[in-house]
């Protein structure tokens, strides 16, 4: 699975598995350095970097909740076929609208018709 392929969740499990393997990672080098820094700086060093851990726990999961939860209604709304539509680009939309037409006058064709064409082919 791609990058861009990945679930909300997946993403936000992602997120937050490199914040806090950067945060054990910096605590574990820093509890090497023991000796070098100072108990007392590697105190102040691990709640400084537990609240930027925190708070980037925070937007992860503040600011991707509502977009999905948004998005999950918006599919229960909407058709296979209006979900199909809406991930096509402008460029597929083009060449999807000149299937349909009817050559030069613009006349619509219905969908049985392209398909019976498809077949023939």
């Amino acid at each position: 699975m791609g990058f861009c392929e990945m679930t909300d969740n997946e993403l936000r499990i992602s997120a937050l598995g490199v914040i806090w393997g950067a945060y054990t990672v910096i605590m574990v080098a820093s509890l090497a350095a023991a000796e070098t820094i100072g108990s007392g700086m590697i105190l102040v060093l691990a709640v400084l970097l537990a609240m930027v851990a925190l708070s980037g726990t925070r937007i992860a999961w503040r600011y991707s909740a509502p977009w999905s939860l948004a998005e999950a209604e918006k599919a229960k709304r909407l058709s296979k076929v209006e979900q199909f539509m809406q991930h096509l680009s402008d460029q597929e939309l083009d060449e999807l609208r000149s299937r349909l037409t009817d050559g030069a006058d613009g006349e619509m064709v219905s969908l049985d018709e392209v398909l019976a064409e498809r077949r023939r082919r």
